[in-house]
């Protein structure tokens, strides 16, 4: 997956700055309002899917996901304008795929512990 382009990703160059442009175009307070429609209607979705949990047998991972569907879609309509169609919406697995890289990046290892430290300054 090419993340040169997210925004979260790049330097401040021209690029950020359309990126940044668009976003406080569609993400101000006075703006807020019109996504009031669309969190609602996303959240009744949510709801329906949780209750159509209780009638199969589901892990707390795809409860999870589901949450995820729902800031994803009503983060990728409120942005761009797209509605999410699936579960197995392109860009859906995308931001999946991602958030997972992400998390395991983040995660601190044994050997970052112990550099860490191994870094710190020691008393006496």
């Amino acid at each position: 997956m090419d993340i040169r382009g997210f925004m979260a990703f790049i330097n401040y160059n021209d690029l950020w700055k359309k990126h940044r442009r668009g976003f406080s175009a569609r993400l101000n307070a006075q703006s807020a309002a019109e996504f009031r429609p669309l969190q609602e209607k996303q959240c009744g979705l949510l709801l329906q899917r949780l209750l159509d949990f209780r009638t199969s047998t589901k892990s707390s991972n795809e409860l999870l996901r589901e949450v995820y569907r729902t800031a994803s879609s009503i983060f990728l309509d409120s942005v761009y304008g797209y509605e999410l169609k699936s579960a197995d919406d392109p860009f859906f697995v995308d931001i999946m795929v991602m958030n997972d890289h992400i998390a395991k990046a983040a995660m601190p290892s044994p050997t970052s512990s112990r550099m860490a430290r191994a870094q710190e300054p020691r008393c006496g």
